[in-house]
């Protein structure tokens, strides 16, 4: 989601067995670029895209290999976060 009085999107993901707080600036990573522009990316190798931050597979051990991200839009057609 968008957080517009910090120009960020957060979301809470799980780690261990309770929930973290994650924030971006809005224009960083895929899910940033996305949320700037409201263009659907659909990645087949995250690895070779460089928009793509990687920190966060470092951090959980996760390996990450296609994203699909698109912008999520109020009714009013204003983007309010990605998905």
């Amino acid at each position: 989601m968008i957080d517009e009085n910090k120009h960020e999107l957060w979301s809470k993901v799980l780690k261990g067995e309770g929930l973290v707080e994650v924030r971006l600036p809005i224009g960083t990573g895929i899910a940033g670029c996305v949320a700037e522009s409201g263009d659907t990316l659909n990645i087949r190798d995250a690895y070779t895209e460089p928009r793509f931050f990687p920190d966060y597979d470092r951090m959980s051990g996760y390996v990450t290999k296609s994203i699909l991200c698109m912008p999520l839009e109020n009714r009013d057609g204003k983007i309010i976060g990605v998905i």
